[in-house]
């Protein structure tokens, strides 16, 4: 087994197994973990630590003495990507006793725009969103609700529904411009 201090003196990437003291959560207990390590050959290393659950970390293979917490199964975990076709609304719709303040679109399929122009849609008529909204939204708004919405969450949401009607090679085009 080679020490961690230094750059490694091996095969550009070897993997070395290690026995190491690390902290039971429940017992405060020491307890034997073994890991594996792949290391670079700048002598980084990223690495779980069995058993399952017990936590992983990784660590440049200079820093002094290795000292590092692990990541427990209970550790907080980093926000979920935010939903691109969910809306937190400026002002929240009350609906009978219900308050309504995030609002999910998903893609309508073509029998769903029946009776309303494309050209409409384009252009954010709002009469054109309100037939459509209702079809479309997650909780279900009715065209009422939709005739009560903030006009900036009406463009928000007008803008979501815009996406819905983008190629994608459009799409790509779009995102790879702005990269």
């Amino acid at each position: 087994m080679r020490p961690h201090s230094g750059p490694p003196t091996t095969p550009p990437i070897t993997t070395y197994i290690q026995t190491m003291k690390t902290n039971d959560q429940a017992s405060s207990a020491p307890q034997n973990s073994s890991h594996a390590h792949s290391v670079t050959p700048e002598g980084a290393h990223t690495h779980g630590i069995t058993p399952v659950g017990a936590g992983s970390h990784n660590h440049s293979i200079t820093e002094p003495g290795h000292a590092h917490p692990l990541e427990t199964a209970g550790a907080a975990q980093p926000e979920a990507p935010k939903d691109p076709n969910t809306h937190t609304l400026d002002t929240p719709i009350t609906r009978g006793g219900q308050t309504i303040e995030k609002i999910t679109l998903r893609k309508p399929s073509a029998g769903e725009l029946r009776g309303v122009s494309l050209a409409e849609l384009v252009n954010l008529d709002v009469s054109a969103l309100s037939k459509v909204l209702p079809r479309i939204t997650t909780p279900t708004l009715t065209e009422f609700d939709v005739a009560q919405l903030d006009p900036a969450d009406l463009v928000q949401l007008g803008g979501m529904f815009m996406g819905f009607l983008t190629p994608k090679a459009a799409k790509a085009r779009m995102e790879s411009l702005n990269a």
